[in-house]
């Protein structure tokens, strides 16, 4: 979460790469944080107006989340959704120094200070080309065709010299997020930037999720008995193993 805020603010154009097992939370930390920026960033633009990597978002932060079809994609926004126009949030959004009023606002993540938030398909035989966004979220990215994810969703965060975020998790293809991992471990590693804050990678599988979960590792735990920690569903899905040889 934190570095998707940093690469937004700094403007570095980069990829970052988030390998997770399974209802880890990934899903769950970026739609909290980019709520937030979705309010945040258009009131730093209004007090930073000399800084030019920030004043871009005085109309507002423009997000995109594609998955492989709109049910995978929906299920970040829909989540959004729910957290920007519970009660809670409307009325601490009312406060006078963020001025948001989300009252009698139809729930389709568009809001006044012109931040929104599009939901999309990224299949084969979409055409979703001319979109202009700051940041991109893509959902399931293990699912989406490496053409469609480069020639048609890459783009889309040029002239703002935006941030793409990748989440999923392994599967039995050589796909783009596959090889987006592996371009950001092997950056990491030449920058000295593994252990860091900053780093592009994160991937953390069911052991360290269940950690800060006790109902996690009581079902996961269940899991590895019906399944097998050897079976390929189990590897993949929990332990992050590409099983590219199948």
């Amino acid at each position: 979460g934190w570095r998707i805020v940093h690469s937004v603010l700094i403007e570095d154009a980069n990829e970052i790469t988030a390998l997770f097992s399974r209802q880890s939370g990934k899903t769950e930390t970026v739609a909290v944080v980019v709520c937030g920026m979705m309010v945040m960033l258009p009131i730093l633009a209004g007090v930073l107006p000399h800084d030019d990597r920030i004043r871009k978002f005085k109309d507002g932060l423009w997000v995109g989340i594609y998955g492989p079809n709109y049910e995978q994609a929906g299920i970040m926004w829909a989540r959004m959704k729910v957290r920007m126009y519970s009660s809670e949030a409307k009325n601490m959004l009312l406060d006078p120094e963020i001025n948001i009023d989300l009252t009698n606002q139809s729930e389709n993540m568009t809001l006044p200070n012109g931040s929104f938030a599009d939901c999309g398909t990224a299949s084969p035989q979409s055409t979703i080309e001319g979109k202009t966004y700051h940041l991109i979220l893509l959902e399931e990215t293990q699912d989406i065709s490496s053409s469609k994810i480069r020639a048609s969703i890459h783009p889309m965060a040029a002239a703002t010299a935006g941030t793409l975020v990748k989440i999923g998790t392994c599967n039995k293809k050589r796909s783009e997020f596959y090889e987006a991992c592996r371009r950001n471990k092997r950056t990491d590693v030449k920058s000295g930037l593994v252990r860091s804050r900053k780093r592009l990678h994160y991937e953390y599988d069911y052991t360290v999720a269940q950690r800060y979960n006790p109902r996690y590792r009581k079902y996961v735990t269940k899991e590895r008995e019906r399944l097998g920690e050897e079976s390929d569903d189990f590897r993949m899905k929990y332990r992050l193993h590409w099983l590219l040889e199948r």
